[in-house]
């Protein structure tokens, strides 16, 4: 058995209110949003054992982001060119992960 695998429809996947659009350096449409704390816990499921941080950020790419309107595996992002998969990873990180502004303690 090849595991459950799961059909979205297209229309589902579009853009949502919140969602940052960017293109990316191949030309393609992404959509990134921020995510919530089911997010992360499928990507940590995704991960399995042992825990593999770069495998990690992969299934949360892939749980937060969208190219060109279809939702995207962890292993379809292996297959992105590096300057896609660098861009999404950046603009995944400055959308849910914020830095404090400059002099501004952190909480």
């Amino acid at each position: 058995m090849s595991g459950i695998q799961v059909q979205i429809p297209d229309a589902a996947l579009a853009p949502a209110s919140g969602e940052h659009e960017i293109t990316l350096p191949s030309g393609a449409r992404a959509s990134i949003r921020q995510g919530v704390g089911r997010d992360l816990r499928l990507a940590q499921m995704a991960t399995g054992q042992p825990f593999d941080p770069l495998k990690f950020e992969y299934a949360l790419l892939a749980q937060l982001c969208t190219v060109n309107r279809k939702k995207l595996t962890l292993e379809q992002i292996d297959t992105l060119p590096i300057n896609d998969v660098l861009e999404l990873q950046g603009e995944m990180n400055r959308l849910n992960f914020p830095r404090p502004a400059a002099g501004e303690a952190a909480s």
